[in-house]
């Protein structure tokens, strides 16, 4: 089965904890039952759009997110410095997140995510700064090669 011969995703939804919702639309594949993952491979190849709005998160949702971005959300979200400095509140907020997941065919082809993420009423703490931040509203844009802040007010 051809990769551009795949059945897409037309719209996968999900309620998210308290009033969010998710939306996913794209094509996952190949999905032939001659060959789902042949040695040597270690991902399917994909090409998915993923929209959340009024998403609620938190430390907790780190590992539940791709290696290639779970860098950024552990260096925004240092916990250990929110001990440190005793803070109360829960690093985390609010947000609304548009983003392109895209890997090529082959064994090892990295994935590649771009997107933004709106940030409200979010606490955060940067690893290399570790004081706290509250952000009331602003935009995190994620590019092929880097994150950049944008617009945050707080």
């Amino acid at each position: 089965m051809a990769w551009r011969a795949l059945p897409k995703i037309k719209k996968l939804s999900a309620l998210l904890p308290g009033s969010g919702t998710l939306q996913v639309s794209g094509a996952v594949g190949p999905l032939d039952s001659h060959d789902p993952l042949s040695p040597g491979r270690k991902h399917l190849p994909l090409d998915l759009t993923v929209e959340a709005d009024e998403f609620s998160f938190d430390a907790r949702f780190s590992p539940l997110l791709p290696p290639e971005l779970r860098w950024a959300m552990d260096l925004f979200m240092d916990e250990e410095s929110r001990k440190a400095l005793a803070l109360p509140d829960r690093l985390g907020g609010k947000a609304k997140v548009a983003a392109h997941l895209k890997r090529s065919e082959g064994g090892d082809a990295p994935l590649q995510i771009t997107g933004s993420v709106d940030l409200s009423e979010t606490n955060l703490i940067y690893k290399r700064f570790p004081y706290p931040v509250r952000v009331e509203k602003g935009r995190l844009l994620i590019l092929a090669d880097r994150i950049v802040l944008d617009r945050l007010e707080g």
